[in-house]
């Protein structure tokens, strides 16, 4: 099959910092400009490099911005393209809505990532407006069909969608590592991981309190935490929690790459995400251990329910996402039943695993459709 498309520019934040959204950004386009080269496809980094918001941070997000509209510019001398953006919602629709115009002025076919729920959950004008500016020719693509029905019942576009599952990102390796049975340790101590950015409303406040009420309980479990703190609270928030509380119940690794992140997914029984965070979509990290083969108890934002529904897990109602007694009650209950979290593990494994490939055939058709060639290549992680 012949290439269909000129060129693509990719406009979205890359890392800095590293979020799911933008890992995942990072590795689709690698994978448009493997099919398509380098000269093909551009991209077009509109992160602000940061976390927490600044003056600087929204600075550079302006600045980068500009340069990403005379890129659209420039490209467009070379013929029609296509723009592949994410929809960065909220305070980042009014970018999405100045990038999306000057586009379709320049004839830009329209392809929308959309990676969270804030406008879905409460309808947005703007978005509104980005819908029907969008054009025809336009194609949504969305983390999961449940996704989607909510989005057009919200919005009505009258054009196709696409589902990019980011299990299409996840690496098999989680999998197969993860395969190996877990290093030796107490056979009756239960360990809960938690890996995230160190936020407030990604949860630390509410794993930490999950933590002491576990020991004031005597339950007998580990707390792992993984991830660097994302501010000065945080950091105070951990140092506190790990002067008070021993290693053998709240242990803090910082943040993990490459094998010590296998490491840390192949040595926990249960993975908690109690994420309250207001653009909470679809988390990688709720993936990764359920490649794993761990048990998943998180919170219901964006598309974690479906995700449970389809590889197993405990959903927690978000009426209960910051009370620690509940959380609290639900690992007590797995403790007691640790030897059945353990035998189930390989099934949870091979149930991802068979969802991995489904993701990555929607994946390449997804990537067929954007660039026209079509390839043998896995997605890299």
């Amino acid at each position: 099959m012949s290439n269909t498309l000129h060129h693509i520019v990719v406009v979205g934040s890359l890392p800095p910092p590293v979020t799911g959204q933008s890992k995942n950004l990072a590795l689709i386009a690698e994978d448009v400009a493997d099919r398509l080269g380098a000269d093909r496809c551009a991209v077009a980094n509109i992160s602000s490099d940061e976390i927490q918001r600044s003056a600087n941070g929204s600075a550079l997000k302006l600045m980068r911005l500009v340069r990403a509209l005379t890129l659209l510019t420039v490209r467009r001398l070379r013929g029609r393209g296509t723009l592949y953006m994410v929809a960065e919602g909220n305070l980042g629709l009014p970018i999405n809505l100045m990038v999306t115009a000057l586009a379709r002025g320049l004839g830009y076919r329209i392809v929308l990532q959309h990676r969270t729920f804030s406008y879905i959950d409460v309808p947005k004008r703007l978005m509104a407006l980005l819908n029907w500016m969008m054009g025809p020719e336009a194609l949504h693509v969305f983390l999961s069909e449940g996704m989607a029905e909510q989005y057009y019942a919200r919005y009505s576009p009258r054009r196709p969608h696409m589902v990019n599952h980011n299990l299409a990102q996840t690496n098999n390796f989680f999998a197969e590592v993860n395969a190996t049975p877990p290093t030796p340790r107490d056979p009756d101590q239960l360990v809960v991981g938690y890996l995230s950015n160190l936020m407030r409303a990604k949860g630390i406040d509410t794993i930490v309190e999950i933590a002491r009420l576990c020991a004031a309980r005597q339950i007998n479990v580990r707390f792992i935490v993984a991830g660097g703190a994302a501010g000065p609270e945080e950091q105070a928030l951990m140092d506190a929690a790990c002067a008070e509380l021993p290693v053998s119940r709240m242990d803090w690794r910082g943040p993990l790459h490459g094998s010590e992140k296998f490491a840390f997914y192949r040595g926990i029984d249960v993975f908690v995400f109690p994420t309250r965070y207001h653009l909470e979509a679809q988390p990688n990290v709720v993936l990764e251990a359920q490649a794993a083969g761990a048990y998943v108890v998180a919170s219901d934002f964006g598309v974690i329910r479906e995700d449970l529904a389809a590889g197993g897990g405990n959903l927690v109602p978000r009426t209960e996402v910051q009370n620690a007694k509940y959380w609290c009650d639900v690992i007590e209950q797995l403790a007691a039943d640790r030897n059945q979290l353990i035998k189930q593990r390989g099934k949870r494994q091979a149930l991802t695993k068979k969802r991995i490939v489904a993701a990555r055939q929607g994946y390449e058709e997804l990537l067929t459709s954007l660039t026209g060639t079509p390839t043998e290549d896995e997605p890299r992680s």
